[in-house]
């Protein structure tokens, strides 16, 4: 398994906390561009903008966040009160594994549902247990409200190249966001390129928003994760969302797309939802309009501490997203 990869996923990166992914990002995408900071957490990398007139500026944006947990309270007997960020399932949460992350340091534990019959995940708070016993114990050791809470799953390898592990959603695009700008470092492009990593899409899209302000794209490609359902099956390669809430795409762009897929022979998966969405909503209204593509990986489990994907979805989707950079789609 690529080492970068295995260290993205076991990153604790959860909604409002994505820094120390950020971190690491930064010390990876700094090789390929200069890069520029938002003043949230959020940021881009200018990849291949020079004094050379260029006919469109696009962006290839995923999603550091993944749903996870806050500290709400520290108790008298030293058990932590924690709820959920983002769309998790309260009586999937039950009897998990996580890490606390203090500002210093990080402690393993184990989270339960408090109230079993619980099914809003607004409502629901869990008991978190990291062997403290007293509050005053908990808070000499640097645990604070505010702090957050991750999966602590390991990664499981198995036959075919799939994969098992916690915040697939959207490691997965992040890895790419990476993998793609090595992977076009040498090339000399008729385009600006940017690669974007944003923060709080799990909560609301705030890093796209600041993003897509900043950089003001023609083309947005949005790196993220899907559900294996219906037709659409890991290992069938990348899955481009023709509607959903974020986006409609037109027909005419489903065919180009299709087409640069079929030119170079890699498989393309479509989905149609009239609801949920991506970090897509957020791109595709600015400036005097942005062509916005969602690119998606399909996995099983997905908000959850053994999602699942298969490994030739990544390569398919890098493959995908460089062709289309390379196509007079970005011209």
């Amino acid at each position: 398994m690529n080492t970068l990869l295995k260290k993205i996923i076991q990153t604790c990166s959860v909604p409002g906390n994505a820094i120390y992914l950020r971190d690491l990002l930064v010390d990876e995408l700094q090789k390929y561009g200069k890069i520029y900071h938002s003043k949230w957490t959020s940021f881009y990398c200018a990849h291949n903008k020079n004094s050379k007139k260029k006919k469109r500026n696009i962006v290839v944006t995923a999603h550091m966040d993944s749903p996870g947990f806050i500290v709400k309270n520290i108790e008298d007997d030293g058990r932590i009160t924690i709820i959920s960020l983002g769309g998790l399932s309260p009586g999937l949460m039950d009897t998990r594994s996580v890490i606390l992350r203090t500002t210093s340091k990080t402690y393993e534990g184990i989270i339960t549902l408090n109230e079993k019959e619980e099914t809003d995940r607004r409502m629901a708070t869990y008991s978190g247990f990291f062997g403290f016993s007293s509050q005053k114990e908990a808070e000499k050791k640097g645990v604070r409200v505010g702090d957050s809470v991750c999966f602590h799953s390991p990664i499981i390898t198995m036959p075919n190249k799939f994969i098992a592990a916690p915040h697939l959603d959207n490691r997965l695009g992040i890895f790419l966001l990476v993998d793609i700008a090595k992977q076009l470092r040498d090339e000399d492009l008729d385009c600006n390129v940017y690669f974007a990593a944003t923060d709080c899409e799990e909560m609301g899209g705030r890093g796209a928003k600041i993003l897509a302000n900043m950089i003001e794209p023609d083309i947005a490609i949005c790196l993220d994760a899907t559900y294996e359902e219906g037709n659409v099956k890991m290992g069938d390669g990348p899955v481009l969302t023709l509607a959903d809430a974020s986006v409609l795409l037109p027909t005419s762009v489903r065919d180009a797309v299709g087409e640069i897929a079929a030119q170079d022979k890699i498989p393309l998966q479509y989905e149609v939802y009239n609801y949920a969405g991506t970090d897509a909503k957020d791109f595709k209204d600015i400036g005097a309009g942005c062509l916005t593509l969602c690119l998606l990986i399909a996995t099983l489990n997905n908000h959850s501490p053994h999602e699942i994907c298969s490994l030739k979805d990544i390569e398919y989707t890098k493959k995908l997203v460089c062709s289309i950079i390379k196509s007079e789609l970005a011209v």
